[in-house]
């Protein structure tokens, strides 16, 4: 247990006694709304389905993006709340739109279908509401920047169809991925009849395997290809498949992932229905199977993102909580005086500790917002430097110069004499100094104390 000054805080011991057994839940940030924890019933945050829209290109992209620990940040930093419902901005767009989304538009849309002559009534991704969103936004954005120009420019859904996955990914990450790929393009040939495609991919699919965390792959069969494996859709329209047992539909997008270069294996993933429609092939099957892959890789270190998630977790439980609350409207109170006693070794940790608590509630305004502006990380690590004057030492060190002005002020006599006055305030002013950063060393103890405490649950 470390020293604490006795005396300051009395009130806040109360309050923290009196508010840890009625501590409220956290209020939901935009994350834990779009992306709420799986509970019976629901749908599984990872799960996603393609309806009848022709985007399984970014629903699989969806797919792998949302099992990588990127993700939520990705979507804190694309996705923020407002009166009218949510605005989006993609990491990858190069003129930073914000794109409004509205809960109206979170249904489905009429569009044109030329083949069969007639308006079809496009429906949503399946999947939580974040994913929804996205799919809406993209499309919007796709449509504005022309992608699909056989669709009347007014359907959304009309320009999501048809693409490959890097397109989404691109713009969902922005300048923290690359493509890896150059060769996905529409084609009616498999790998194992481009050899130089095919040698590609395996050179690919090895370093998918060495550091699965780093890439997102995505794999495309044939284009237009006429293959002995057919049905009939309800609809009377005929679709092709690769393989007997009629999975890889022609034409169409699969995520993969859990690839194994020693045992030449990977799981492949149908956005149909990525919870139950999923298979294992070998390399072979694969090259056999599949015309390309759409395969990019984050040039941002994964360890990182991870670290940076958990540490958003362990600063929005305390921004939360309302005993740091009460902590950090207590050092607000705390006036911090400029001295003048640049060489000396109590003035010099005072500088530092006042430094900290400027830092510390510049840093708390951006973090205790539902889109925090600045990196929980950074924040946690400036919180650490707290340990610095909580110390025994320091806080014994100080106590000392402050017994040691009040003997000084006490003993001198004619304290406002003209000869005096001006020693006098400088010694008040460094009184104040001590007691305000001895106030303030005990709530930064309190901090921690509420720190230790929430990292462990976490």
């Amino acid at each position: 247990m470390k020293h604490v000054r006795k005396g300051a805080g009395a009130l806040m011991n109360f309050i923290l006694r009196e508010t840890r057994a009625s501590t409220p839940p956290p209020t939901e940030d935009v994350f834990d709304e779009l992306y709420p924890q799986k509970s019976l019933g629901q749908i599984d945050n990872h799960e996603v389905k393609q309806r009848n829209t022709g985007n399984c290109y970014f629903v699989a992209a969806l797919y792998q993006l949302k099992q990588n620990p990127i993700f939520e940040r990705i979507i804190r930093r694309t996705i923020t709340k407002n009166d009218e419902g949510w605005e989006v901005c993609f990491l990858g767009d190069p003129e930073n739109q914000k794109i409004q989304i509205r809960p109206e538009d979170l249904g489905g849309q009429e569009v044109w279908d030329k083949k069969k002559g007639k308006m079809i009534h496009k429906l949503s991704i399946s999947g939580a509401k974040g994913d929804v969103i996205l799919e809406r936004a993209f499309g919007r954005k796709r449509k504005q920047m022309g992608q699909n120009k056989q669709q009347a420019i007014h359907e959304t859904f009309g320009a999501m169809e048809g693409g490959f996955s890097h397109e989404p990914l691109q713009m969902l990450l922005g300048d923290i991925c690359i493509q890896e790929c150059s060769y996905a393009t529409y084609n009616e040939k498999t790998l194992s009849e481009k050899p130089r495609d095919r040698q590609e991919s395996i050179d690919l699919l090895k370093k998918v395997s060495e550091k699965p965390n780093e890439y997102i792959v995505v794999g495309n069969t044939p284009v237009n290809r006429v293959t002995p494996y057919t049905k009939v859709s309800s609809d009377g329209e005929r679709k092709y498949y690769m393989d007997p047992e009629s999975f890889f539909m022609n034409q169409h997008a699969f995520a993969i992932k859990n690839v194994s270069f020693e045992q030449q294996q990977m799981e492949i993933i149908n956005p149909h229905d990525t919870l139950r429609l999923r298979m294992y092939i070998s390399f072979k099957e694969f090259i056999n199977t599949f015309s390309n892959v759409s395969v990019v890789r984050l040039i941002q270190a994964n360890e990182e993102m991870e670290l940076e998630v958990k540490a958003r977790k362990i600063v929005k439980r305390l921004t939360m909580n309302p005993y740091w609350k009460l902590i950090f409207k207590e050092l607000e109170k705390i006036k911090i005086i400029d001295g003048d006693d640049e060489f000396d070794r109590a003035d010099i940790v005072l500088k530092e500790c006042e430094d900290i608590l400027r830092r510390l509630l510049a840093t708390y305004s951006e973090q205790n917002q539902a889109s925090p502006s600045g990196s929980s990380k950074d924040f946690l690590k400036l919180l650490n430097k707290c340990n610095n004057f909580t110390s025994d030492g320091v806080i014994v060190f100080l106590e000392r110069g402050l017994y040691g002005i009040n003997t000084v002020l006490d003993n001198r006599k004619d304290k406002y004499s003209d000869h005096n006055i001006e020693e006098t305030k400088r010694l008040l002013n460094r009184k104040r100094r001590i007691e305000n950063t001895l106030n303030a060393i005990t709530l930064m103890s309190k901090m921690l104390t509420e720190r230790d405490i929430i990292q462990k649950q976490i």
